[in-house]
C-alpha cells in the first residue's frame, strides 16, 4: 500500500472482498531512516525512493502521510541509531490485523507546520524495548 496512489481505495476494496486479513507496511521508523534503500544515493534520502506514504497504525487505523521531498532535509533518526537497531527485522515493518474492515485515512498536510511535529512526536515516543539491538 505504500507504493500505490490510492491506498484508501485499496483498503476499501480489501474490506469489500474479505472479512478479515493482515496487512504489513514499512514502518515509519524505516521510512525516516537514511541509507536503507539500494543504490548509490541512498545515504542522501530517508526510506525507500519509490514509496509514496509513511504509514502509521494507531487505534486500529492506518494513517497514510504523503511523503514530501523535503523530509530528506530533516534527520528524525540520528545516524548512529540505525546501526544499533536495524538488524532486528521487526523494526522494519508495521503489522496490522483487521476484521470487518480496514480503517484507513490520509492525513493531508499543507507545508511542514504539522507533519514535522507529528514525526518528532512519533520518534520522541518510540519504544525500542520490543526490539533487539545488534550484537545481542
Amino acid at each position: 500500500m505504500e507504493d500505490v496512489r490510492g491506498p484508501i481505495a485499496v483498503c476499501r476494496e480489501l474490506s469489500r472482498v474479505a472479512r478479515r486479513g493482515y496487512v504489513e507496511v514499512p514502518s515509519v521508523w524505516i521510512e525516516c531512516t537514511f541509507d536503507v534503500d539500494v543504490g548509490p544515493l541512498t545515504s542522501r534520502y530517508p526510506g525507500y525512493e519509490k514509496h509514496r506514504w509513511p504509514v502509521f497504525h494507531e487505534d486500529d487505523e492506518l494513517l497514510f502521510v504523503p511523503k514530501q521531498v523535503w523530509l530528506g532535509l530533516v534527520e528524525f533518526v540520528p545516524a548512529s541509531v540505525p546501526t544499533k537497531w536495524r538488524s532486528d527485522q521487526r523494526i522494519w515493518t508495521t503489522p496490522a490485523h483487521w476484521e470487518d474492515e480496514i480503517r484507513a485515512r490520509e492525513l493531508a498536510f499543507s507545508g511542514q507546520e504539522k507533519i514535522i511535529p507529528l514525526l518528532r512526536d512519533y520518534f520522541d515516543r518510540f519504544d525500542y524495548s520490543p526490539f533487539r539491538p545488534a550484537g545481542d
